[in-house]
């Protein structure tokens, strides 16, 4: 553990971390400089820092971290993806990088399968007819989730997570990634298949991929014409890699029987023709950040930049 080569460094934190990670800072000896991440384009943000902190939405990127040099030595995300920070800057001016890879796994992995069976069951439906007095009972009957077949696109921490839990409802569980994972294959019964090949096959699609130049939009009017009449499309990685007009469009006629969203092209969402849509699942980007996921993000990230500064 490296705590005495932060002993006494000031630390940027932008965002409001969990006290527990405060906590750890404090106790580090380090003299934490608070700025909101909103604020971070002023002239006036201190630069006199060793380290930045911060979760999602503060962008840390070249202009920023170019203020902040030649002091500025370490930046952490409390978060297991890194898309708000510009990696290839930190390589190239030797500012090491710290996340929370796999923090977030369960959290994720849990509220997908609320949707999946949220979905299945007519959720939406279910406590609207009933607030507005109606009693259909048969009509929102639904389906159960044993015995479907969910392709998994994106087989890291978050899709490894949810194919262990999918097992135990007795599904058939499918993926496909740029990695085979041929250990966890044999392990938990789950089947590598090339990606077309899922879409045709799965009842639920759902996407687990990091964000890159090649997965925004990955979600498109294409995909979703190559999955089953009536499948369910999910995605609880990140927003823009769903366009959002094609997969109105899908829900719309029908060829998909419900969607889930939890993220976002903008965020907060700002497109309410999507609220529009009965057949949806929606959540405000929570599949990360319940209680337990989101003290790990904090504290994980920390521990590492503690372990590695």
């Amino acid at each position: 553990m490296a705590v005495e080569n932060v002993r006494g460094k000031r630390i940027l934190v932008t965002e409001d971390l969990h006290p527990e990670g405060i906590r750890m800072l404090e106790e580090a000896g380090m003299d934490l400089v608070y700025w909101d991440w909103q604020r971070l384009t002023d002239p006036d943000t201190p630069t006199d820092v060793d380290a930045i902190i911060g979760k999602q939405y503060f962008q840390c990127n070249s202009e920023l971290m170019g203020r902040l040099l030649p002091q500025l030595k370490w930046v952490i995300t409390c978060g297991a993806g890194k898309n708000n920070i510009d990696e290839a800057y930190c390589a190239e001016k030797g500012i090491a990088v710290f996340n929370a890879p796999g923090s977030n796994a369960v959290s994720v992995a849990e509220q997908a399968i609320m949707i999946m069976i949220g979905g299945l069951r007519y959720l939406n439906e279910c406590q609207t007819s009933l607030r507005e007095g109606k009693w259909l009972r048969d009509e929102l009957a639904g389906n159960e989730l044993m015995g479907k077949t969910v392709g998994i696109i994106g087989l890291g921490a978050i899709g490894k997570a949810l194919a262990k839990r999918l097992v135990a409802f007795e599904t058939e569980v499918i993926y496909y990634d740029i990695v085979r994972y041929e250990d966890f294959e044999a392990e938990w019964d789950v089947t590598f298949v090339p990606q077309d090949d899922l879409l045709a096959r799965s009842d639920i699609v759902t996407i687990h991929m990091w964000l890159d130049e090649e997965t925004e939009g990955m979600a498109n009017a294409d995909l979703f014409s190559k999955m089953k009449d009536g499948a369910i499309f999910m995605n609880l990685a990140r927003g823009p890699m769903v366009v959002l007009e094609d997969l109105k469009a899908a829900l719309r006629s029908g060829k998909l029987r419900y969607a889930g969203l939890d993220t976002f092209p903008t965020e907060p969402n700002d497109d309410m023709d999507l609220m529009t849509i009965p057949n949806l699942i929606v959540t405000p980007h929570t599949s990360g950040i319940p209680h337990e996921g989101y003290v790990r993000m904090n504290t994980w990230a920390i521990q590492w930049f503690f372990n590695d500064a």
